[in-house]
């Protein structure tokens, strides 16, 4: 199998004898970033309503979710519906650095419905983020194939892929690992050093890493009900289709559950756009290595494409929560801290109870 490189014109060979379709697809990557921006913004709305419904269940005392978090997963599916849709029209290291909408969706929302200042750090922040995607856009790769199965199935045994897939799982069990052991600190009542920011930093960053092969296996997906539109019932037949199958099931069903936990123990002002900004990230990278798409970039693109990448990073880390210090006065006793943590309404987040002070809007940004 080999994958052409170079511009517009080049062709996606397969040399493998097969039916499938392999070829150079229209330019239909402005229609996959209008879909994508659509989804950014569903997704951003989704989470927050989620979160909303969260604070409820705290204030009322409900033992079950209410309709308002219901609502919220609803457009949160219906976003998901559209993201699926949008990554048969462009590529995977373009489409994905275009969910940075939700952090301008952010931003209105907190602003508009939560009632909240918005402060400058988080304009800052949201531009350079922003800022950063586009010029992962521009300089980002173009081309759009249709790729057949057999394709498919080599891209899972290159060497680039593995290594990369090995690297983002050992990390991911580390960033596990890490917020296990902040929690456990956290629970016994003597916080570990930065714990603010390292809890849901190793927690975004483990969820992310998880939930950004999603993105691999749901393109790999829509590429294949593509080839199912045209040859029909015989592509059920490969088993490739069923391992694909129960990927994106698992990948999206661990993704989903991570990401609606978040909302419950930490301030979604800050873990929103951290959770999906490392998501955007490592879809773009894993997207451009599974798919081969940054082969066909030249030396000066892929330094615009890593530099954009670095103005992204460096707006999440303008996004960063105040320290401890700043957000509760030094003087305040231990022993009435201790005693208001206990005393406050606690909730079920993942099998956890989790007191209310980790709930949604207590820290200021």
């Amino acid at each position: 199998m080999a994958v052409g490189v170079g511009n517009s014109s080049t062709s996606v060979e397969c040399a493998n004898d097969c039916n499938c379709p392999c070829e150079q697809l229209p330019d239909l990557v402005p229609l996959g970033i209008g879909l994508m921006c659509v989804t950014a913004v569903l997704i951003n709305l989704g989470n927050n309503i989620q979160a909303l419904g969260q604070q409820q269940q705290i204030k009322e005392g409900l033992d079950k979710k209410p309709k308002l978090f219901w609502t919220g997963t609803a457009i949160f599916a219906i976003g998901a519906v559209f993201n699926f849709v949008a990554f048969s029209f462009a590529p995977a290291a373009v489409l994905a650095p275009f969910e940075s909408i939700q952090f301008v969706s952010q931003v209105v929302f907190t602003k508009v419905v939560l009632k909240r200042a918005i402060s400058p750090r988080m304009v800052i922040s949201s531009g350079l983020v922003v800022l950063g995607v586009i010029i992962c856009v521009i300089f980002g790769p173009r081309d759009n194939h249709q790729f057949c199965i057999t394709q498919l199935q080599d891209f899972w045994t290159a060497g680039g892929w593995i290594a990369y897939l090995v690297i983002i799982l050992c990390a991911a069990l580390v960033s596990h690992l890490v917020n296990l052991r902040y929690e456990a600190a956290e629970s016994a009542g003597s916080s570990l050093p930065h714990a603010k920011v390292i809890l849901p930093l190793s927690y975004s960053l483990a969820s992310s890493l998880i939930g950004s092969l999603c993105v691999v296996s749901s393109k790999t997906m829509a590429e294949v009900f593509e080839i199912f539109t045209q040859l029909g019932m015989c592509t059920l037949g490969k088993w490739f289709f069923w391992v694909e199958c129960v990927l994106v099931a698992l990948t999206l069903c661990t993704w989903l559950y991570r990401l609606t936990t978040a909302l419950g123990k930490y301030d979604p002002v800050f873990v929103i756009p951290l959770i999906w900004a490392n998501y955007i990230l490592f879809s773009a990278i894993g997207g451009g290595i599974y798919f081969q798409e940054f082969r066909t970039l030249s030396t000066g693109r892929m330094v615009g494409f890593l530099a954009g990448v670095a103005v992204m990073l460096g707006g999440l880390a303008v996004l960063a929560p105040a320290t401890e210090s700043k957000v509760e006065p030094a003087d305040t006793p231990k022993m009435d801290k201790g005693s208001k943590a206990s005393a406050a309404p606690r909730l079920s987040v993942g099998g956890k109870e989790v007191p209310a002070q980790q709930l949604p809007y207590e820290v200021t940004l």
